[in-house]
């Protein structure tokens, strides 16, 4: 029987040395620092694409990683600055790395030999590897106060224990952790963390199936089991929206602050719009509007449809605001064309990411199961990037 050599958890000051070694290479120093602050894997670093990132968000979107499960995860600012001039000029459509997965593993090769780390860890019975920095993130991130639900979502896991085999905690938080949880402590509790839920991989009834399928019909990827949504940010869908002109501006303005379908928002009357109480009523299902949007919809006359405009005009019209802000082609590189349904996808993960519960979110979204609106949940995991900001380890921040 063989068995494999253990790997190695690097601690900051041993991550430091390994960037300081790839200084002079700015391809190489990115690659390392980007393995270490989103914690991807091989295959999956060199599969993202220069339309995945979302560059004011912070983030990256990776998709079909392990387990064909798609996720987002964050870098610090100085590497995405040294990221952004490493692909300017770089189409869309290209990866970041236009290289195998060995390619990682030999660039972390030259540099661990380089930096004397892979040497050092050998002695000890240990191995370093790109995954090493995998182990790294997930530690130091612990360390520092990430919470493990996020750093599970970060590292695309389903179960707990899977998260927890990452971790190795520092002797300095063991001890922090002892004084103020044992027995003879004194003060407040400290508080616990709860552990990531358990994500069953039962396959869903036909309903649920369905209820998921039309959600996400014009992204069909995002429909997988473990499919997320590719998404306008915040600050593209300001843009997308100043851009627009009537008759026009309304109906995407009222998309995307009501989460309706497009169907049901041209279906709708006047009469529908209830301006005292800020919601479009149709049947049992009930949007709410901001109050700027119901001032400048409540002066129509009751019978009159909400929006006189044909479905395909409307869709030609968000394309060509798009195209002048450049999130058409940006959506279009990442595989996902935009379609009027992006600005109800935008709504959800936005609303999500300001703190929206779940049963909120259900319901104003016509949802009947959780599955349906667990991936935008998912996708709103940028709500947490200031806690990643705030866990990124002092002496790697440059």
């Amino acid at each position: 029987m063989t068995f494999r050599v253990a790997s190695g958890i690097m601690t900051c000051p041993e991550v430091r040395r390994l960037l300081a070694s790839a200084q002079s290479v700015p391809r190489d120093r990115l690659l390392l620092r980007m393995l270490y602050f989103t914690g991807l894997r091989r295959a999956e670093m060199v599969s993202v694409l220069v339309a995945d990132v979302l560059w004011d968000l912070g983030a990256i979107f990776v998709r079909s990683g392990k387990e064909d499960k798609d996720r987002y995860v964050f870098l610090d600012p100085t590497t995405m600055e040294l990221l952004r001039d490493y692909v300017a000029g770089v189409a869309l459509e290209r990866p970041i790395f236009d290289h195998t997965d060995k390619w990682v593993h030999d660039v972390f090769l030259i540099h661990g030999t380089r930096s004397g780390l892979i040497q050092e860890y050998k002695a000890k019975g240990l191995r370093l590897s790109p995954h090493s920095m995998r182990y790294a993130f997930a530690t130091h991130f612990h360390d520092q106060g990430l919470p493990l639900a996020t750093i599970a979502s970060l590292l695309g896991h389903v179960l707990p224990q899977d998260t927890v085999d990452y971790l190795h905690t520092s002797r300095a938080r063991l001890e922090e952790a002892y004084e103020i949880c044992n027995p003879y402590a004194s003060g407040a509790p400290a508080r616990g963390q709860a552990a990531p839920s358990q994500i069953p991989s039962k396959a869903m009834v036909a309903e649920a199936f369905r209820e998921r399928e039309k959600e996400f019909r014009n992204q069909p990827q995002a429909g997988r089991s473990n499919g997320l949504p590719m998404f306008a940010t915040p600050e593209e869908m300001r843009e997308l929206l100043a851009e627009s002109r009537p008759p026009y501006s309304d109906l995407l303005r009222t998309l995307y602050a009501s989460g309706l379908w497009i169907e049901d928002v041209l279906r709708a009357k006047v009469r529908h719009l209830n301006c005292e109480l800020r919601e479009i009523r149709l049947g049992q299902q009930v949007a709410f509007l901001d109050r700027e949007t119901c001032e400048r919809l409540g002066h129509r006359d009751g019978e009159a449809p909400l929006f006189s405009v044909a479905l395909e005009d409307a869709q030609d019209h968000l394309l060509e605001c798009g195209r002048k802000t450049g999130l058409s082609e940006r959506l279009q590189a990442a595989q996902s064309p935009l379609t009027l349904d992006r600005l109800r996808q935008a709504f959800a993960i936005h609303s999500a990411a300001r703190g929206m519960d779940t049963i909120t979110l259900m319901n104003l979204l016509g949802h009947q199961f959780y599955t349906t609106t667990q991936p935008y949940l998912q996708a709103a995991v940028y709500r947490h990037r200031g806690a990643f900001l705030r866990a990124v380890p002092a002496d790697l921040a440059r």
